[in-house]
């Protein structure tokens, strides 16, 4: 959360955030196999948690993004003007 807070911080107002984030797989064997490389943080993510926690730092219009790659996705959105 802080640092969410101090990406919106430093943004002019009307600045666009942009967040890149890993995506946990969704089936099964992929999750196990993330779970066993990585940990549970990796594998059990949870994928609105990003929007979630960017809209409670302030953020607005907030919209989730495909990134082209199955295990990347992108959060955007903007500082309040």
């Amino acid at each position: 959360m802080l640092a969410l807070r101090e990406l919106l911080r430093v943004l002019r107002p009307g600045g666009q955030l942009l967040i890149a984030e890993f995506q946990a797989p969704t089936r099964p064997i992929s999750k196990a196999v993330t779970r066993h490389l990585f940990g549970h943080a990796m594998a059990d993510n949870d994928p609105t948690a990003i929007v979630d926690l960017a809209h409670d730092a302030g953020a607005v219009d907030l919209t989730r993004l495909p990134a082209g790659v199955g295990w990347l996705g992108l959060v955007h959105g903007r500082k309040p003007a």
